[in-house]
């Protein structure tokens, strides 16, 4: 049995280059009565920030339904955070100015993220009303960290950790400044008070 449990989908995978995002396709749901319990959404194709009534925007890569990725090694900085019931891993860019490869993975990631932010029609007059995940510190004395979601539904986990022998462990025992790779991926844009938001999702924790 493989002691590895990744996908190793690396992020060149998607062929970016020149910033080329055209592959990347967009499909804006919004929400025919948000006040029942079943909702049923449909297609709206006005520009996502002119659209009071926006819920969500799918995102497809070609004929996928979600942009999956393996990271390079990254070292998780803190301890895992959980607030009500939502858990969130932080994974930091490492040396990201200095090692081809994270800088390379950093640059892929914040083009992603400016792609949703054109897509939505934002510009330097209302850029803050999209929540970006990559983060630095006030004084950007560290390097910056990207912040993932850990899927967490009916009282679990909806993602794997393993060991180096490829144990599946308990998440919650990472300790701080371990380093992994990660199956990461975004099929969505929510929008959320007034804010939008393109969460990361782990789906795979590989500690090395």
């Amino acid at each position: 049995m493989s002691k590895n449990k990744l996908k190793y989908k690396d992020f060149s995978y998607y062929d970016l280059s020149n910033n080329d995002l055209s592959n990347i396709r967009y499909t804006n749901f919004n929400c025919k009565n948000p006040n029942t319990k079943k909702k049923e959404y449909y297609r709206d194709d006005t520009t996502p920030i002119l659209n009071d009534q926006l819920c969500f925007i799918n995102i497809n890569y070609k004929n996928t339904s979600e942009i999956l990725i393996t990271t390079p090694v990254m070292t998780m900085p803190f301890k895992i955070n959980e607030n009500n019931g939502s858990f969130i891993m932080n994974l930091q860019f490492t040396n990201y100015k200095d090692d081809q490869n994270m800088n390379q993975f950093y640059n892929f990631m914040r083009n992603l993220e400016i792609q949703h932010i054109k897509h939505i029609g934002l510009d330097e007059s209302n850029i803050e009303l999209y929540l970006p995940q990559i983060r630095r510190d006030k004084d950007e004395k560290y390097d910056p960290n990207l912040v993932t979601k850990l899927p967490f539904r009916y009282s679990k986990f909806e993602c794997d950790a393993y060991n180096r022998d490829g144990e599946l462990i308990n998440i919650l025992n990472i300790s701080r400044f371990s380093k992994m790779q990660c199956d990461i991926f975004i099929d969505k844009i929510w929008v959320f008070n007034d804010q939008y938001i393109c969460k990361w999702k782990v789906k795979t924790i590989q500690l090395i």
